[in-house]
């Protein structure tokens, strides 16, 4: 039997701004806008390429605004996915590169990606890791 992950929720205290930020600053295709009343809404957005969609918005979780941590973007070129990001207006951090053994797998991570200013109740990826142009 597979399982298979679908659907994360994470807990934001702006939706419009989160909404924005994921949909226009990182490229996520927005799936769903739903807003029964003011009480309840849901945003659902998805990343190029991902089978797993985000979801924000009012009255889907108890959880926190800014609790969630931990939200991982995976790219095949890690140079290119940052490259793009920060055209795109993201605040990314440089790339780390961790070697494990010579010549083979080379993963990398950006540690954050953050929106300007800050603010700690936001719902924003927190790393994103892929493997250099040396990936094996």
């Amino acid at each position: 039997m597979d399982f298979k992950l679908e659907l994360v929720l994470i807990p934001v205290s702006d939706v419009d701004r989160a909404k924005s930020f994921y949909t226009e600053k990182v490229g996520f295709e927005l799936d769903v806008d739903h807003e029964r009343s003011d009480e309840f809404r849901v945003v659902q957005m998805t990343p190029p390429g991902s089978a797993c969609s985000i979801t924000i918005g009012i009255g889907i979780t108890s959880a926190e605004p800014g609790s969630y941590r931990g939200t991982h973007l995976v790219a095949t070129d890690i140079e290119a996915a940052r490259a793009e990001l920060v055209e795109r207006g993201v605040d990314v951090s440089e790339i780390r590169h961790f070697d494990f053994s010579e010549g083979e797998w080379r993963p990398a991570w950006i540690r954050a990606i953050r929106t300007t200013p800050p603010s700690p109740t936001s719902a924003i990826p927190t790393a994103t890791h892929g493997c250099s142009r040396r990936c094996g």
